[in-house]
């Protein structure tokens, strides 16, 4: 089994933290924990070489996770230039597992437009993966 899952279209790879011989991996808690993908380990659809790229984060271990979701990372990038005005894909990542409430909407505003004139999509058109 794989512990490596890639959504190409999406621009993600998945790492999937193995199980051992007694059991699921356990991270002690309050330990930092660093992933790394080695460069040539993924490349993009052109085949040119993905940088070497970490990530380090703080394992909670046990104690019960209160805190929200929070948006990590978007595509395009916060304050992108140059985005094609043809754009369909607009991605957002968060810290956590999250779901989408049916009957919800996104909603899509030009800078400096009126609520009047926002693009509302119905959550319904969401894909969680």
């Amino acid at each position: 089994i794989s512990h490596l899952a890639a959504f190409p279209l999406e621009g993600v790879v998945e790492i999937r933290v193995p199980s051992t011989q007694i059991g699921a991996l356990v991270f002690p808690p309050g330990t930092l924990a660093t992933v790394t993908v080695p460069r040539g380990a993924l490349f993009d659809p052109l085949g040119r070489q993905i940088a070497e790229v970490s990530a380090t984060f703080g394992i909670l271990g046990g104690a019960r996770d209160t805190a929200p979701a929070q948006l990590a990372m978007q595509t395009p990038s916060q304050d992108a230039t140059n985005v094609p005005g043809d754009t369909r894909r607009v991605m957002a990542f968060f810290t956590k597992d999250i779901e989408v409430v049916p009957g919800g909407v996104f909603r899509f505003r030009q800078q400096g437009g009126r609520i009047r004139d926002d693009l509302l999509i119905p959550a319904t058109s969401a894909s969680v993966a």
